[in-house]
């Protein structure tokens, strides 16, 4: 397969502990043993869809836009994770590192965790719990070097083809979009929507970027979110737009995203996967 190497590094966002798929995220679905340990630890990215980890289809997605350079954002005991990293870069050729978040301090903390190994490269970011679509990635790949972006979902889309209940996706951050279609913030768990409504949709964000090395003076930045105790990267993107006046376009994606939150998602990514290309 052919790769297109405008950008050659991401970052995967893997240190979450899976606090709801512990608990049992709406079940208490039992697996296999193998199954059931990944889930008891909270391993999500790990655990088994059609025979490989879940985050195998992102590694995959990520090697055909050209990304060689691969740092995977773990928690300090993540020995299983890293052992993964090691077969992602023996079986791609490429060059997997580890950026360590020793508290859960929120997602612009775990973005920090990888400055040093990531050094001054443009990146692509992305959850380990998420699936996204092949052609958004390459989208968001395929922009110049030193653009900043975000990728918008279509919210009636993630719920329509997608694995998201209708309550969950009512919490999902909304992107607030200027006249020119660029981004110009991100809300958090909006109460209202309606102000944020583009062309008759409404877009939200799924933690998939764009990046350049700027963002982490922004995360840097910003302060604790006073409720959750957290570094947002929503409010790091926020404060980069408007302290810094960089462009972030908005790369707007009718795609599916699957997501493996609790032991129901197993269940449901299993079955779409089958039924959809995705």
């Amino acid at each position: 397969m052919a790769r297109e190497k405008n950008i050659n590094t991401a970052v995967i966002l893997a240190a979450g502990r899976g606090s709801r798929m512990r608990k049992g995220g709406g079940g208490r679905k039992s697996f296999s043993s193998p199954t059931q340990n990944l889930v008891e630890k909270g391993l999500k990215g790990l655990i088994p869809v059609a025979g490989r980890p879940f985050l195998d289809y992102t590694v995959e997605r990520l090697v055909a836009v050209g990304i060689d350079n691969l740092c995977m954002v773990v928690s300090p005991d993540a020995l299983e994770m890293r052992a993964y990293g090691r077969s992602v870069s023996a079986r791609y050729k490429i060059r997997v590192s580890y950026g360590v978040q020793h508290q859960p301090r929120g997602t612009a903390d775990a973005v920090l965790a990888c400055e040093k190994t990531i050094e001054q490269a443009d990146f692509l970011l992305c959850n380990s719990d998420n699936l996204y679509p092949q052609d958004t990635i390459r989208e968001l790949a395929g922009l110049p070097a030193g653009a900043c972006a975000v990728a918008g979902f279509d919210r009636d889309v993630l719920l329509e083809k997608g694995n998201f209940s209708s309550e969950r996706i009512k919490s999902f951050a909304a992107l607030r979009i200027n006249d020119t279609s660029d981004l110009a913030g991100i809300i958090e768990k909006p109460e209202s929507t309606g102000e944020y409504i583009c062309n008759g949709r409404l877009w939200v964000n799924m933690n998939l970027f764009r990046f350049t090395p700027e963002i982490f003076d922004s995360c840097r930045s910003i302060n604790l979110h006073p409720e959750r105790g957290e570094l947002e990267l929503p409010e790091a993107v926020s404060h980069m737009i408007e302290k810094t006046g960089k462009r972030f376009r908005i790369v707007f994606s009718e795609g599916p995203v699957l997501d493996m939150t609790g032991r129901d998602d197993i269940i449901s990514i299993r079955k779409s996967l089958k039924e959809q290309s995705l």
